[in-house]
């Protein structure tokens, strides 16, 4: 079988079907140690502490969220917006705190690299005084799109203190990615408008020659790999057509 071309590769999900809209909550929550401090993750925090938020001169935690947007998979954003709360959990003091917003592209499973990757910086809150809660919300449009156009189905969420003596707070559990896209066409791997025999051959091509240290489009759930979930991944989506 021939492998297809850079061009017909590109073609993935660029048949479109009418705009949904989403209110996503985080699939996989984590907050990250790192102590100490060196800007490199180093643990999780157990439960339940997963929206942990801490800033001090020996250690530091950031919280981190992913959500699942497989079913937006070579899609466009037509709009996204990310808002949650943010909680006094250690009122400690009257210094202020001043949090970071970063979207990253995800994998679906909580890393303690997720705790550095590179990512968009959306926003920046300042919380003056311990109560009342910080609410937030960031336009995340343009940030959510390079992610989807990079291939990963998952986008990540940080947030990350970024000012000195930062007591404990808690990102909510709640957090919320509303999101407007028009969804791809997943299976339609040549990109003639339908999902039939040359997509799944096309697609049985590059499940055999995955490389998992390179580009992996055969990679469905994003683990660097081609296995059994990723075959029966594409088939659940071949078999809804486009």
């Amino acid at each position: 079988m021939r492998l297809l071309s850079g061009i017909a590769l590109a073609a993935l999900g660029t048949i479109l079907t009418p705009a949904a809209a989403d209110d996503l909550l985080p699939a996989v929550r984590a907050s990250i140690h790192d102590e100490p401090r060196d800007d490199v993750g180093d643990s999780f925090n157990n439960s339940p502490f997963e929206g942990l938020l801490r800033v001090q001169s020996h250690r530091a935690d950031r919280a981190i969220a992913e959500y699942d947007l497989s079913a937006f998979a070579g899609g466009n954003v037509n709009s996204a917006t990310i808002h949650g709360t943010i909680f006094n959990n250690n009122a400690g003091g009257d210094f202020p705190r001043v949090f970071e917003f970063v979207i990253y592209a995800g994998n679906g499973q909580a890393d303690l690299s997720d705790y550095q990757i590179d990512g968009t910086v959306v926003g920046e809150a300042s919380w003056g005084a311990p109560s009342p809660p910080l609410e937030f919300s960031f336009d995340i449009a343009d940030a959510v799109q390079e992610v989807l156009d990079s291939g990963a189905t998952f986008v990540g969420f940080r947030v990350q203190g970024i000012s000195d003596n930062l007591f404990p707070s808690i990102l909510d559990e709640a957090t919320t990615l509303s999101i407007e896209a028009d969804a791809g066409c997943p299976a339609d791997i040549d990109g003639d408008g339908d999902a039939d025999a040359d997509d799944f051959f096309a697609f049985l091509d590059l499940f055999v020659t995955c490389d998992p240290n390179g580009n992996c489009e055969a990679d469905r759930d994003g683990d660097n790999d081609a296995d059994a979930d990723d075959f029966f991944a594409f088939l659940d989506v071949f078999v809804n057509g486009c």
